[in-house]
C-alpha cells in the first residue's frame, strides 16, 4: 500500500474489499506466479513511511534462486533489494517530479531533492529498478516537465 492509502486510514476496509473481489494484496507477502513454463515470485511491501515495511516477510518462504518482482510504492527500498539480488523492483511516488524544472546542471524538482530516484531506470549490479511517472497528481493538479506515464513491462 501507498501513502494515501494509509492517509485515508481504514487499511483493513480495502484490504477485505478487494480480497472479496479475489485480490491479494502484497503487503510484506509474496505470490509464486507460474506462466507456461516459467515460475517467478511477486513480491509486495507495505509504504517505506507511513507503513510498516518488512522485505524479509515478503520474501522469506522462497527458493533461493527464484527471481522476484518486487512491488514498493516508495523506491527507497532499491539498495536493499539490490542486497537481496532481486532482479526488478518496481516502484512509482514521485510523479517523475510533477513539476519540473530543466536546468543546465540537470533537472530539479522537490522529488530530486528527496530522492536519489525520482524516475526512470536505475542499477545496481544485477538489480534494476524502475520508477514510473504515472499518471496521476498530488496536492495541485498540475505536471510541469513530468509527462505521464503508463508503462508495460514484457516479463517472460
Amino acid at each position: 500500500m501507498g501513502n494515501h492509502e494509509h492517509w485515508c486510514g481504514e487499511l483493513s476496509y480495502y484490504r477485505d474489499l478487494f480480497e472479496r473481489h479475489g485480490i491479494r494484496l502484497l503487503q510484506n507477502a509474496h505470490q509464486v506466479i507460474q506462466a507456461d513454463r516459467n515460475t517467478f515470485a511477486v513480491a509486495g511491501i507495505d509504504d517505506l513511511r507511513w507503513g510498516q515495511p518488512d522485505l524479509e516477510a515478503a520474501l522469506r518462504g522462497l527458493k533461493p534462486n527464484l527471481p522476484v518482482l518486487l512491488l514498493s510504492h516508495r523506491p527507497e527500498i532499491f539498495p536493499e533489494a539490490a542486497e537481496h539480488r532481486i532482479p526488478l523492483t518496481l516502484s512509482g511516488h514521485y510523479h517523475g517530479g510533477q513539476v519540473k524544472l530543466s536546468l543546465p546542471g540537470g533537472d530539479l524538482s522537490l522529488a530530486h531533492l528527496r530522492t536519489p530516484y525520482p524516475e526512470g531506470h536505475y542499477r545496481i549490479n544485477a538489480s534494476h529498478l524502475y520508477v514510473s511517472r504515472g499518471i496521476g497528481t498530488t496536492f495541485t493538479p498540475v505536471r510541469l516537465n513530468a509527462p505521464p506515464e503508463v508503462t508495460l513491462f514484457k516479463l517472460i
